[in-house]
């Protein structure tokens, strides 16, 4: 019997991100209005509500430009306090230039806050603000791991993990069909929505360990 043991990890081939931040501080970052911040290794929406543009976006962008077929966004998301009533925010989204994601000219894919703790995949290609199949409710005080896929030229697909190596997901995959059109996709942000009327304080949820890998599904 051979005693040679095979090392499991040796034939890990989950590539580096090509962008990655544990958030130690705002330098990366321009904040838009202030409820949102950055503060404990977390970028936190400080309550916002949907009433105000209140966003964090990359200062320079990502460096890079999204392919416009194959790439993985992975991040920890939690809602901390769902006092408010409100779940309201675009916990993470990538687009073609700095702007709000629901401005009508502005190319995105993300990841949209439903009403009031679900998740779902949304894009927008110059005509609008699309919202695809949303999550089962989450649990507010819980952190989640996020995947946020672009699988093909006009798919993307969101997992829902409940530990932090992405294996036990929370239910099964959510797709969503979006526009070949949307291209050019190298900026990326933390934003509230700006579509209604309600103001602070409203549900209150945070983001960290964000990783990003480009020409890459898991």
């Amino acid at each position: 019997m051979s005693n040679f043991i095979v090392n499991p990890y040796m034939f890990d081939t989950t590539p580096t991100p090509d962008f990655e931040t544990d958030f130690p501080n705002a330098d990366l970052w321009t904040e838009v209005s202030t409820p949102f911040s950055i503060s404990s290794n977390q970028a936190n929406n400080g309550g916002a509500g949907n009433n105000t543009d209140a966003r964090l976006y990359l200062t320079d962008g990502l460096g890079f430009t999204l392919s416009n077929s194959l790439w993985s966004i992975r991040f920890t998301y939690k809602i901390t306090t769902a006092g408010g009533g409100i779940g309201s925010g675009v916990p993470l989204y990538v687009s073609d230039s700095v702007a709000k994601p629901l401005t009508s000219s502005l190319d995105m894919i993300g990841v949209s806050i439903g009403n009031p703790l679900q998740l779902a995949t949304a894009y927008n290609s110059g005509s609008g603000f699309n919202v695809g199949t949303e999550s089962n409710a989450l649990t507010s005080g819980t952190e989640y791991y996020i995947q946020l896929q672009r699988t093909s030229t006009t798919a993307t697909s969101l997992t829902v993990y409940t530990d932090d190596t992405f294996e036990t997901e929370f239910q099964s995959p959510i797709t969503q069909t979006i526009s070949a059109d949307l291209q050019g996709l190298d900026q990326l942000a933390i934003s509230a929505t700006d579509n209604g009327s309600k103001s602070t304080p409203q549900n209150d949820w945070y983001v960290k360990s964000l990783k990003v890998y480009n020409d890459y599904n898991f």
